[in-house]
C-alpha cells in the first residue's frame, strides 16, 4: 500500500509539517530527475549543491521544470531567503543564467556576497507553486503529483490565474502527504491537494475551510506554532496569507508550549495571539513515514488550545 493511503485512513491530521529552511534556491532544470536530482555525467552542479546542503545554514536547493517555460541553455535561479526584519518573511531574488557552470559560479557570488548581477525583476510579485512530481524519491509523488501537475496545467490553460507560475520540483519531504505543494514567495507547505484546492490556494478564492485539510504549516514557524497560525488563518480569511509575522515560544514544557504570533496591520497596528499548542503521547500515530521504510514512525499530533487575540497594539 501507498504510504499516502496509509496516511489518509489512519486520519493523520497534516499540520505542523512543513520543514524550516532559511534558504530556498530553485534550479531550472529539466527531468527525468534520479534519486539525487542534479546527478549526471560529467555534472559540476551535483558536487556543488552537496556543498550547499553541507554548509548548515539550513539551505536546501530544488530542481524546478515547466515544459512551457523551458529553453535550451536558459536555467532560471530562484532564491528565496529568510528576512532578518522582525516582521520576517522570504525574500526573492531571481537570475537567468545559460549553462550549468554558470549555475555554480552564480550561486558560488551569492554565497560569497559577491553577486553583483541585477536580479530579473519582471516576477518579483508573483507566485511560484512548486507540485512535487518526484517519483525515483517515493512512488507516491509519481502516483498523485503528476496527474494533479497536468490537470492543473491544462485547467490554467483555460482560466489562467494572474501572476502564476506552476512547477514540477523535485522532493521536498512529505511523500505521505501526497499530492504535495510549496508556495512561494511565503513558503507554506500544501498537501492532499485535488484540483478544486489547488485553484482555490492559487486564486485564494472560495471558502477558507478548504484551507483546514490542506495545509501542513509555514516554513518561517516551529512545528507547534505552525498548527497556531492555521487557526489564526482560519478565523481571518485568506488576505492573513499576505502579511508578515514575528514568532515566539513563551513557555515550553515536555509535550506543550504557549506560543505567540504577531502581524502588522493598517496605520502602523499590530495584532497579536498566544495559544497553548500541545502534542500528547496519546494523540500520536505510528505511521510509515514513506513508501520504502518497512518500520513505522512516530508521527506527533499537534494540538491548538486556548487561543486568543491580544488586541491591535
Amino acid at each position: 500500500m501507498f504510504c499516502a493511503q496509509v496516511s489518509r485512513q489512519a486520519g493523520e491530521d497534516i499540520i505542523g509539517t512543513a520543514a524550516t529552511h532559511a534558504v530556498y534556491i530553485l534550479i531550472e532544470w529539466p527531468p527525468p530527475w534520479p534519486g539525487d536530482e542534479f546527478s549526471r555525467q560529467a555534472s559540476v552542479l551535483a558536487p556543488f549543491v552537496d556543498h550547499l546542503h553541507g554548509l548548515g545554514r539550513s539551505i536546501r536547493v530544488l530542481a524546478i521544470y515547466n515544459h512551457q517555460f523551458w529553453q535550451p541553455n536558459r536555467h532560471r535561479i530562484l532564491i528565496f531567503q529568510r528576512s532578518t526584519a522582525e516582521f520576517c518573511c522570504f525574500q526573492r531574488r531571481e537570475f537567468e543564467v545559460d549553462s550549468e557552470a554558470a549555475i555554480v559560479s552564480t550561486l558560488q557570488a551569492w554565497l560569497e556576497g559577491a553577486l553583483t548581477e541585477t536580479p530579473n525583476a519582471e516576477h518579483t510579485n508573483w507566485q511560484d507553486l512548486l507540485l512535487c512530481t518526484h517519483g525515483s524519491v517515493d512512488r507516491c509523488c509519481a502516483r498523485w503529483g503528476k496527474p494533479l501537475y497536468h490537470a492543473a496545467q491544462n485547467a490554467l490553460a483555460t482560466r489562467p490565474c494572474d501572476r502564476v507560475r506552476l512547477w514540477q520540483a523535485s522532493h521536498f519531504g512529505g511523500h505521505r502527504f501526497a499530492p504535495t505543494a510549496i508556495a512561494f514567495p511565503d513558503g507554506r507547505y500544501y498537501g492532499r491537494l485535488n484540483l478544486d484546492t489547488l485553484l482555490a490556494l492559487l486564486t485564494r478564492t472560495g471558502p477558507i475551510k478548504a484551507f483546514q485539510n490542506i495545509y501542513r504549516g509555514w516554513g518561517l514557524l516551529p512545528y507547534p506554532l505552525q498548527a497556531m497560525e492555521q487557526q489564526i488563518v482560519l478565523q481571518n480569511g485568506w488576505s492573513w496569507l499576505d502579511l508578515p509575522v514575528h514568532s515566539q515560544i513563551l513557555q515550553e514544557a515536555e509535550h506543550a508550549c504557549l506560543g505567540q504570533l504577531c502581524y502588522p496591520l493598517d496605520e502602523g497596528t499590530v495584532a497579536c495571539y498566544q495559544a497553548q499548542i500541545s502534542w500528547r503521547p496519546e494523540n500520536a500515530l505510528f505511521l510509515l513515514g514513506d513508501c520504502g521504510n518497512n518500520a513505522p514512525e512516530l508521527i506527533e499530533q499537534f494540538r491548538v488550545e486556548q487561543l486568543r487575540c491580544l488586541g491591535a497594539q
